[in-house]
């Protein structure tokens, strides 16, 4: 989903959101709940959707990265290394500190 799609799926969830409140004071609960679930489940299929649209990396540009975070490790900048790995790949923290582990540990072996 797009973010002007999810921007005006959100703005009629929150144009509901006064209606929510009516009817769960006055004690319709499916009408409030349901208008709470079409909230909840807007946001959650706009996250689900950015973490599935990230971009594959070629392996030629991998090759580069894999070269540029070597020379990183080896000068001892592994914070450095990992923040690079983020910037370029765009995975979170863990997975970068995890594959800069891997690298250098291939280093050590070397």
């Amino acid at each position: 989903m797009k973010l002007k799609v999810w921007k005006l799926w959100l703005l009629a969830g929150i144009f509901f959101l006064p209606s929510i409140v009516i009817h769960l004071i006055d004690k319709e609960y499916f009408w409030g709940f349901l208008g709470l679930i079409y909230i909840v489940l807007s946001i959650t299929t706009y996250k689900n959707n950015n973490k599935s649209n990230q971009s594959e990396i070629s392996h030629t540009v991998m090759t580069d990265v894999d070269i540029q975070l070597r020379n990183l490790i080896e000068e001892g900048k592994v914070i450095k290394a990992v923040k690079y790995c983020r910037m370029v790949t765009g995975v979170d923290l863990k997975k970068a500190k995890e594959y800069v582990d891997l690298l250098s540990k291939e280093n050590l072996n070397k």
